[in-house]
């Protein structure tokens, strides 16, 4: 009977580390981001957190709920032209 491990069983065990560790990597990475949004004032007023999921699912609405904030908050008047509602 061969104990050796198959090269396909090795492949798999490196390449789980690695997503695990890119995994972290970016959840690390968005953490410190979130940390440094919430310490900095001067940040925290030119930042507008958008969530994935939330463009992803309504990109309309929320291409329009964050550009009204962001210029809203700017002092800007701007209107989402219809025809660029239609990128699709």
């Amino acid at each position: 009977m061969n104990h050796e491990k198959s090269k396909i069983d090795l492949y798999s065990k490196d390449q789980e580390k690695r997503v695990s560790k890119g995994v972290f990597n970016v959840c690390d990475w968005t953490k410190n981001i979130l940390e440094e949004l919430r310490d900095s004032d001067w940040l925290k007023n030119r930042t507008i957190l958008i969530r994935y999921e939330d463009l992803a699912i309504n990109p309309r609405k929320t291409a329009k709920v964050s550009s009204t904030e962001f210029f809203n908050q700017k002092y800007f008047a701007l209107e989402i032209c219809e025809h660029l509602s239609f990128f699709n």
